[in-house]
């Protein structure tokens, strides 16, 4: 009996040694993810220099277009 005591306290100190782990891991999993909607918030710029470029082009082609 005492070493199935034993057991189910290991057992118990391991839960609850996951859930702090658990705990941890989500709240470095927020804040990650928090850094990153910041970035992409306040930090704009990346995003729509994509964007300009493809108009860009479309202008050259209507200029070639003209050309032709």
């Amino acid at each position: 009996m005492v070493a199935v005591r034993r057991k189910l306290l290991t057992a118990q100190k391991m839960r609850k040694i996951y859930r702090r782990v658990k705990s941890v891991c989500l709240s470095v999993c927020l804040s990650v993810c928090l850094c990153k909607v910041d970035t992409i918030l306040f930090i704009p710029h990346p995003p729509p220099s994509p964007q300009p470029s493809p108009r860009g082009r479309g202008r050259e082609g209507q200029g070639e277009r003209e050309y032709q």
